[in-house]
């Protein structure tokens, strides 16, 4: 090293632990945070439910009929209004289902889902009655038109 050159060399406060202890302190209460979060069963009742109804149409009915009853007949039934439910029937476009249907009902909560049917494979809620009565009349006459598989998968939003 040549006379009169000094070397820099960078040094650390003497409390750089304590930084980096308060550092992941921080990160750790915002991972436990985040898991707490994820887990609160308030949150887990608001996520939105997705049931899922598979099936077919009966032999010799036309898919411009059925299709024409369900855009008219389903609106009429559901609610859309305070009990969070909606319906909607889809065909298959591509894939192993092409040319099939589901029927899907749309609650915008666990918890609407269960104000409607408070236990599965159970009947409806004594609030949505007069409602059921209308939609147990239009799946009557959905049921003239398909046939249903019979089981259904009730799908909890997971992620957006």
């Amino acid at each position: 090293m040549k006379q009169g050159v000094r070397r820099q060399t960078r040094t650390f406060p003497a409390h750089r632990g304590f930084l980096f202890a308060a550092f992941l302190g921080l990160v750790s209460c915002s991972v436990a945070a985040w898991f707490v979060h994820a887990a609160d069963p308030l949150r887990r009742s608001l996520a939105p439910v997705v049931s899922v109804r598979e099936f077919e149409l009966k032999q010799g009915i036309k898919a411009d009929d059925f299709e024409a009853f369900a855009r008219r007949e389903i609106s009429e039934a559901e609610t859309r209004g305070n009990l969070g439910l909606r319906m909607h029937v889809l065909r298959g476009e591509r894939g192993e289902r092409k040319g099939k249907y589901v029927l899907v009902w749309e609650f915008d909560s666990i918890a609407a889902r269960d104000q409607c049917f408070p236990k599965e494979g159970a009947g409806s809620s004594a609030g949505f009655r007069e409602t059921w009565s209308r939609i147990r009349v239009m799946l009557g006459k959905f049921g003239s038109y398909v046939r249903e598989k019979g089981d259904y998968t009730d799908y909890v939003l997971i992620s957006d």
